[in-house]
């Protein structure tokens, strides 16, 4: 077989527990009732043999560590941060922030290049109402992180409540000495409800704010889903990477585009290996675009309009995702009427 041309294929994604230490209102894994932890056994032979690989797969060069909070699971954390820079692997961790104080320092020593945190707004009200009560302590977390030699990337979630404030949070979180800011507008999976989601005008209105304040070098916007044949244009958006340069392996071992897309179970890391699953057809329909009203939009590689696991959740692979999004918000006005 000749060399597989996914050579874009940089980063893997592993959900080390489902387990969570608290129960965001939007969470893409929605009410768990059973928990799973990766073996991690499984998952380092799967590594490896992407890593071997004389194909694509060996482009690999990053290893994002995840949840649930994956920090519930500190010893197979550290074994994966160990794993990854003895294979020379970049490793970030994603976390809540609430455990990470206490091992900190034991994740300068392991080698850890960089950190994301989950914050959405300074007000303790919004923050507790969408995240629980521990806005105090993710702040002081944020702190610890910037005076370590560690990289920190503040994740910051859209929603409809929080909207008009975001600039505000994003403004204060750089000038305290965060590295990176990423705003998410909120993605109606999990136990995210349509009404979480802002009026697509309102939202334009704050990212195209965003864009202009900020270089994309400094804050990225992530699944806008504002296509620009609607004449949303935003600058810093960043094309979706589902299928592309990315994988995610859940903790029970399943392979998907990513952390938000529905667990469909097509393929694990016992009995598939990385390069074939990315030729799969399944995922390659997801890569070459499966919105039959955008694909042929010049500007379709950078818009990548139509999120997979909104399409997917929903079962309308076929349509826009703003559309779907839209149709899904008045479905939601008219229930509440």
């Amino acid at each position: 077989m000749g060399k597989i041309q996914l050579e874009n294929l940089e980063l893997i994604e592993v959900q080390v527990t489902t387990r969570c230490n608290i129960s965001c209102k939007y969470c893409f894994n929605g009410d768990i009732t059973e928990h799973s932890t990766i073996n991690t056994k499984q998952f380092k032979k799967f590594i490896r043999k992407a890593l071997n690989s004389e194909n694509s797969c060996s482009h690999i060069n990053t290893l994002r560590i995840t949840g649930g909070e994956p920090l519930l699971e500190q010893d197979i954390v550290y074994e994966l941060i160990s794993f990854a820079k003895e294979n020379g692997l970049s490793v970030e961790l994603s976390t809540n922030g609430i455990l990470l104080a206490s091992c900190l320092s034991d994740l300068i020593a392991l080698g850890l290049d960089a950190v994301k945190i989950s914050f959405d707004s300074f007000d303790s009200d919004l923050f507790s109402d969408q995240r629980g009560n521990y806005g105090q302590q993710a702040e002081s977390c944020i702190k610890s992180v910037i005076s370590s030699p560690i990289m920190l990337t503040v994740r910051v979630t859209i929603t409809e409540n929080c909207l008009t404030g975001i600039t505000d949070t994003i403004k204060r979180l750089l000038a305290e000495g965060v590295d990176f800011v990423e705003v998410k507008s909120v993605v109606p999976v999990g136990r995210a409800s349509p009404a979480m989601v802002p009026p697509h005008e309102n939202l334009y209105r704050v990212l195209e704010e965003i864009s202009k304040n900020w270089p994309p070098e400094k804050v990225t916007i992530l699944c806008c889903y504002l296509p620009f044949c609607e004449g949303y244009n935003v600058v810093n958006n960043k094309a979706c990477t589902c299928c592309s340069t990315t994988a995610y392996v859940t903790a029970d071992g399943y392979i998907g585009p990513c952390s938000y897309f529905p667990k469909l179970n097509w393929y694990n890391i016992v009995e598939h290996d990385l390069d074939n699953v990315f030729l799969s057809e399944e995922f390659s329909n997801i890569r070459n675009g499966l919105r039959t009203a955008c694909k042929d939009c010049g500007d379709w590689r950078d818009c990548r309009n139509g999120c997979p696991a909104i399409l997917y959740s929903h079962k309308s692979p076929t349509d826009s995702c703003f559309e779907l999004v839209s149709s899904l918000m008045q479905s939601n006005t008219r229930q509440q009427a």
